[in-house]
């Protein structure tokens, strides 16, 4: 048994969901901390490699509740690329639209 098929047995999809909440807003924190360390408006004393590791680790927690919640199957791979292309267009025609390109 894998450690993420003992997480699902032991853990209800609700609570699942909890925790990727949870970890989501310690993910937003980490990067709006290393916003902060990189801008130097607001001055922390975080430094940029205690900034960039905390970054890192949210985001392999996330990968994790991810991965226990099967959302990061090979069988998922088309939609998210499909959803990701469509995003990253959006994202490059706002940019466009901004610059004047």
């Amino acid at each position: 048994m894998s450690d993420f098929d003992y997480i699902r047995e032991k853990l209800p999809y609700e609570e699942l969901l909890c925790q990727l909440a949870e970890e989501g807003a310690e993910l937003s924190h980490a990067a709006l901390k290393l916003r902060r360390v990189l801008d130097g408006t607001n001055p922390t004393p975080v430094t940029y490699e205690e900034a960039t590791a905390n970054l890192f680790e949210e985001i392999a927690d996330i990968l994790n509740i991810l991965t226990a919640l099967q959302l990061v199957e090979k069988h998922h791979a088309v939609q998210y690329a499909q959803i990701s292309m469509q995003k990253s267009c959006r994202w490059c025609e706002r940019l466009k639209e901004k610059y004047g390109e």
